[in-house]
């Protein structure tokens, strides 16, 4: 644990005495959990349960760890991630695109792609910058998020086209986030992007990833929670999933 020493002295948190424990080095986007996993763990049955902990994986790390599970995902007993830096996300590796599509399509037909996933995340970045300012921390040059009822400022680096592009969509991703339930406090737009962007990974676990059936190990039950309050840290979503044995 961080901190002060003699807290850490008073209290111990994890003993990890008895826990044997194995670094794996390799980029997320190329390891096989199930090869890495028979290569240190031999001797353990390949029926074991799995359980996944990730502490603010930053950006597209998240994602690239919800895929590293396929492969093992019938084991999975149980996950939580704490995101982050959802300004860092990126289209191609993001792994609620087929949710967003669906569900940010205008009526007039025009698709959710890339282009307006780099909005979003633009303005999840401008939301978390945001908030670090108002503790004390250097303000952005570029407000890309508002509170409720305000106009939003785009990015100044927007070029005028995707400036014009983004008329619909504040009020689209409001009426979305409004009717999904998600909690945005006063942050509005930059927050409802956040929300957005990690409602998408859930939707992808429960649909891809721990598809109902697909699971030996119980019934699950996968859902976005916030595990402290936003004045400690906006960053504080959490994915999980977890099967009731």
């Amino acid at each position: 644990s961080e901190g002060n020493s003699s807290k850490d002295n008073e209290y111990e948190y994890l003993d990890l005495t008895r826990v044997q424990m194995t670094r794996i080095k390799c980029d997320l986007a190329h390891v096989h959990l199930q090869t890495a996993l028979e290569s240190v763990n031999e001797v353990q049955s390949a029926q074991q349960n799995i359980m996944v902990v990730a502490k603010h994986l930053c950006g597209a790390g998240t994602d690239l760890a919800l895929k590293s599970l396929e492969p093992i995902s019938h084991r999975v007993a149980g996950c939580v991630f704490a995101t982050c830096c959802h300004g860092v996300c990126n289209w191609t590796d993001y792994v609620g695109r087929d949710y967003l599509r669906g569900i940010l399509a205008n009526d007039d037909g025009e698709t959710f792609g890339e282009r307006e996933f780099d909005l979003m995340k633009r303005w999840g970045a401008g939301s978390a910058v945001e908030s670090e300012s108002s503790t004390g921390a250097p303000a952005p040059t570029d407000t890309a998020a508002a509170g409720d009822g305000e106009e939003e400022d785009v990015n100044h680096n927007t070029s005028a086209a995707e400036q014009d592009h983004t008329i619909d969509y504040p009020q689209k991703l409001s009426s979305v986030v409004s009717e999904l339930g998600l909690a945005c406090g006063s942050k509005g737009l930059g927050r409802a992007c956040q929300r957005l962007i990690d409602y998408g990974r859930v939707e992808y676990m429960k649909q891809i990833l721990f598809k109902d059936g697909s699971e030996t190990v119980g019934v699950r039950k996968t859902s976005m929670k916030h595990y402290v309050d936003p004045d400690v840290t906006p960053q504080n979503a959490l994915l999980c999933s977890t099967c009731a044995v």
